[in-house]
């Protein structure tokens, strides 16, 4: 719980820094920003585990809310044998949501491209009692496990789904 709070603290950063191929460095990954509405923000290191956080331009909701939308990649070090599914169990437990769906690079319009990642679309309510949908990735490369989290407030989710999707589906391994 405390690693998610973390995590979800860091998305509350940002900082206007733009570039469409993002490097991972740490996990030996690259992925494409969706468009240019996406900025990165200072890259956060605590206690070996590494974040890059990418905000979107704020969406106005009905109710003339600014929403930021928000992509994190969650980089620690884990052992080479590490299993996905077995990482992916870990992290849920202290990611508290609902999941709605669960889907691979197997599936038939496969949200993911990368084969070693386990994903999840689910819901939560934030501390304003906001309710926000959620993609969850857990995925290993080598010696890193990523958690890979995109959020939006449920009722503009379908705006942001294209975007994330497009910047799920990029995830690719390069030389570490």
């Amino acid at each position: 719980m405390k690693q998610a709070k973390w995590v979800l603290g860091l998305c509350a950063l940002a900082t206007n820094v733009c570039g469409q191929t993002q490097q991972l460095k740490e996990a030996g990954l690259q992925f494409e920003l969706p468009n240019e509405k996406w900025e990165a923000t200072p890259v956060q290191e605590d206690h070996g585990i590494t974040a890059y956080i990418y905000k979107r331009e704020a969406i106005t909701d009905p109710d003339g809310l600014q929403v930021i939308p928000n992509i994190a990649f969650v980089i620690e070090s884990v052992p080479d044998s590490t299993d996905v599914i077995v990482y992916s169990m870990q992290k849920r437990m202290n990611m508290p949501f609902e999941v709605k769906e669960v889907f691979s690079h197997d599936d038939k319009k496969a949200k993911l491209k990368y084969d070693f990642a386990v994903g999840y679309k689910g819901v939560y309510k934030d501390s304003h009692e906001l309710l926000h949908t959620i993609y969850v990735v857990h995925l290993i490369n080598g010696n890193s496990g990523v958690q890979v989290i995109m959020d939006a407030t449920s009722e503009l989710f379908d705006q942001c789904d294209k975007e994330f999707i497009k910047a799920l589906r990029s995830i690719e391994a390069v030389g570490k």
